[in-house]
């Protein structure tokens, strides 16, 4: 067996060892094969999501989605928080930070970093079967264009989970 390491796809393999490397805005996440596999106990399914479908550049528009635990593992506090997640797709169909950012506010100057929603402290712990209404904010690109957005859950420096859906925006001037 060779001791040499091989990159592939953003994926370490080196003897031994599987490890998947996240690289976030600021630090370099490094994740056991085994935590990926939370899969299983983490699930969720997200429905009833309204989002206008056009709106002008830099408008902060009121949305909605509804998010279903569907897993077998309770949501609570804690370190690794749990959040909806909003990512876009490149040409590759790799994901990157989204465009669209959520925030609870309406207020400009609190849209920072826009591509998580943390499930409120008042909403937990969430048990097997029970859903969460997901209420935010969306501020539309400065630019015009048609913008798609995919949500997801995430359970913060963990691992994305549960189905992902998508919806467009058409911001026009």
């Amino acid at each position: 067996m060779s001791s040499r390491k091989k990159v592939v796809c953003g994926v370490l393999f080196v003897p031994a060892l599987l490890a998947l490397v996240f690289v976030g805005r600021e630090t370099v996440h490094w994740y056991h094969y085994e935590q990926l596999e939370r899969e299983g106990k983490l699930k969720a399914s997200i429905s009833g999501v309204q989002v206008p479908e056009v709106i002008h550049p830099g408008e902060m528009v009121a949305c909605r989605a509804t998010v279903d635990n569907q897993g077998s593992e309770m949501w609570k506090e804690g370190t690794h928080y749990f959040a909806l997640g909003s990512f876009e797709r490149d040409w590759l169909g790799q994901r990157r930070p989204s465009r669209m950012h959520l925030t609870r506010t309406d207020k400009q100057e609190e849209v920072k970093n826009g591509d998580r929603l943390k499930v409120p402290d008042d909403e937990l712990p969430l048990i097997v079967g029970s859903m969460w209404v997901a209420q935010f904010f969306v501020k539309a690109q400065s630019e015009p264009g048609h913008y798609t957005t995919y949500l997801q859950m995430v359970k913060e420096g963990e691992t994305w989970f549960g189905k992902t859906i998508s919806f467009e925006i058409t911001v026009v001037p």
